[in-house]
């Protein structure tokens, strides 16, 4: 049994106010995590704070993003399908208030987030890609509509757009997907299991006849046709009745 205090404050007013301030006592699950529930009464975005022992615990803030009904199964929708043709309006974040930003479109793919303007409305042009993973980071911001994306390597960007929320949500579900549904070490380490051992079972060997006389060409020639270079190699060397698997074997005949 664990004793948490959570507070939530809404990130949608001007001045960020708290809207529940409570201590929970929750029982943890078979895996030794404690579980909190929130049930909110009003859609938005809200910054949250986990304490135990008056103290912050690790990952302890957070953000909760609560959409209407339909903005939930247009989210569940795209990432379900993996529509990557889904796209969202936003503004470059001006520099000077009295700028309106350049206009740009959001696009989210189980692989990558990409930010893209369209030179003449017709041509697309790529402003700003990182990829969906853990180190890539959303950080909503006070101000209204305007949130930051990095992923560590290139200059933080800052957007406006009245689908931050959506954006969000989007982005978080394929990222949970991508790393096997959650961000603690143990379900990452049992997703990356159950992926390898999955791959490993899907692979099946990949016949290869080599003229030795002719070794390089025939091996380029084998090889091409090749396009998951992960198969187990199964050589045959022409006129020759030993077999190579991945590397060169003896025979005892030899």
């Amino acid at each position: 049994m664990c004793i948490t205090r959570c507070v939530l404050n809404n990130m949608q007013n001007e001045s960020p106010r708290v809207v529940m301030e409570t201590e929970l006592v929750q029982h943890q699950n078979e895996t030794g995590e404690c579980e909190l529930y929130f049930k909110l009464e009003h859609t938005g975005l809200y910054r949250g704070t986990v304490k135990y022992n008056s103290k912050t615990v690790g990952a302890g803030d957070f953000t909760i993003i609560c959409l209407e009904e339909s903005q939930i199964k247009s989210v569940e929708t795209t990432v379900a399908k993996r529509d990557v043709n889904v796209w969202y309006e936003a503004r470059i974040a001006p520099s000077r208030p009295s700028e309106k930003g350049k206009k740009v479109y959001v696009y989210i793919t189980p692989r990558q987030f990409q930010v893209r303007e369209y030179i003449l409305r017709i041509f697309p042009k790529r402003f700003f890609t990182c990829r969906v993973r853990p180190s890539t980071k959303i950080t909503f911001l006070e101000k209204h509509d305007h949130f930051t994306i990095t992923d560590g390597y290139q200059e933080p960007l800052t957007l406006m757009s009245s689908s931050r929320g959506v954006i969000g949500a989007t982005f978080t579900k394929y990222l949970l997907k991508n790393i096997g549904g959650s961000e603690n070490f143990q379900s990452k380490r049992a997703f990356f299991d159950s992926q390898l051992l999955c791959d490993q079972s899907s692979r099946h060997a990949v016949q290869l006849k080599i003229d030795r006389a002719d070794f390089l060409k025939s091996s380029y020639k084998a090889l091409k046709r090749v396009s998951d270079w992960k198969h187990r190699f199964e050589i045959t060397f022409k006129g020759e009745e030993g077999e190579v698997y991945g590397q060169m074997q003896e025979c005892d005949e030899c």
